[in-house]
């Protein structure tokens, strides 16, 4: 019995303990980013409801969240960081990277690059195209974007998207795939489309597409402090046991070990993730420039192909009552955007195990805090 009771006071000892984490509301640093910065308070958002979120975060109520920021009226008003990550810590982007690649193909096709999305991929696979048979010849690069080039593909995490890591050649491996589906026909979400991305923005350029993305769309966001990763990289570049498979001692093909990996390779601040999102929110605009056409964000976050709920890389979704749109990577990476909410709201995460639940756990901090928050404004 007296044990008993022991058990019982040390359980109440730490929930109390627990429940003593109270978190004060900062406002966002000053870093000279290009953000201009708010307030919760400033821009009408319920403080009690965010304080509420965030000391229930930092009691690990939430789990493995390791940043989390609200852009309101394209001003930064929450920037928090958890599990020793801060402001100055980059975070894997994992396939956030593919919203990064699917916006430089909007640019090189405004700069001309790119005749149009509608072409086919062999204008610009250069030497790639001896691995092309004649059906895989009618894929165009908007194919790709919407995931709907019909290649066979189980899922990443299953048998294709497993075997796809260990190949001497990603683009090889993939071009080499069954084509089950006529291009555009259905949807099937898949990393090793988006590596299709890499040649073919190296050969319309002349530059690998972190190159582009530094004298284009890096600079024009004000992005200097990242990492683009290779595909090549893949193993080498990947943090911690993100992936619990064997990492291989392989030596890849000299021409592709120079591709960028426009699939998962990026690692960026959380600030700089927002940035995408609002050019996204704004229309193509950053700073009253012009960065990519309105006409791109507008295809890109519209449904493609019947019932994908995806765009051109950005996945679309209902928070709510709200439509809105957010570039997806594993572990739970965000970037969401809520257009008739005026908002960017991004988290960096850490569910590798337990997706699922990672993700129920932030549909209800969409949904229960950070909308309801913002609505009182």
């Amino acid at each position: 019995m007296k044990r008993i009771f022991s058990i019982i006071l040390l359980s109440t000892l730490l929930i109390a303990c627990k429940e003593q984490v109270n978190w004060t509301y900062q406002t966002p640093e000053v870093l000279n980013d290009g953000w201009e910065i708010s307030t919760l308070e400033n821009t009408n958002l319920d403080t009690l409801l965010i304080t509420e979120l965030v000391s229930q975060i930092q009691s690990n109520d939430f789990e493995n969240i390791d940043a989390l920021l609200i852009v309101k009226n394209g001003k930064l008003v929450l920037d928090e960081y958890f599990n020793g990550y801060d402001v100055k810590t980059k975070h894997k982007l994992w396939s956030c990277t593919k919203s990064f690649s699917s916006t430089l193909i909007g640019i090189a096709i405004d700069q001309g690059f790119i005749k149009s999305e509608e072409d086919s991929i062999p204008v610009y696979l250069g030497n790639y195209n001896k691995h092309l048979n004649e059906n895989l010849k009618e894929i165009s690069i908007e194919n790709i974007l919407e995931m709907g080039t019909g290649l066979q593909w189980d899922g990443d995490l299953t048998e294709s998207g497993r075997k796809l890591p260990y190949a001497q050649d990603m683009i090889t491996y993939t071009l080499e795939l069954p084509q089950e589906y006529p291009a555009g026909t259905k949807f099937q979400y898949s990393s090793a489309n988006s590596m299709l991305l890499a040649p073919i923005v190296f050969n319309a350029t002349g530059k690998q597409a972190h190159e582009f993305a530094k004298e284009t769309l890096f600079k024009d966001l004000g992005i200097k402090d990242y990492e683009w990763n290779k595909q090549a990289e893949f193993w080498t570049k990947t943090a911690g046991n993100e992936i619990p498979a064997e990492k291989p001692d392989i030596i890849y093909d000299k021409e592709y070990a120079q591709l960028t990996n426009t699939a998962t390779g990026l690692w960026m601040l959380p600030r700089d993730m927002c940035k995408l999102g609002q050019l996204y929110l704004n229309k193509g605009t950053w700073k009253d420039k012009q960065v990519i056409p309105a006409s791109w964000i507008e295809k890109s976050t519209t449904e493609q192909i019947k019932d994908s709920n995806y765009g051109l890389h950005w996945k679309l979704i209902k928070i709510g009552n709200y439509k809105s749109y957010y570039a997806s990577g594993f572990g739970l990476q965000r970037i969401f955007v809520v257009p008739e909410l005026n908002s960017v709201i991004v988290f960096t995460q850490s569910w590798y195990r337990n997706q699922p639940k990672g993700d129920k756990q932030m549909m209800k901090i969409l949904e229960e805090y950070i909308i309801k928050a913002i609505k009182s404004a």
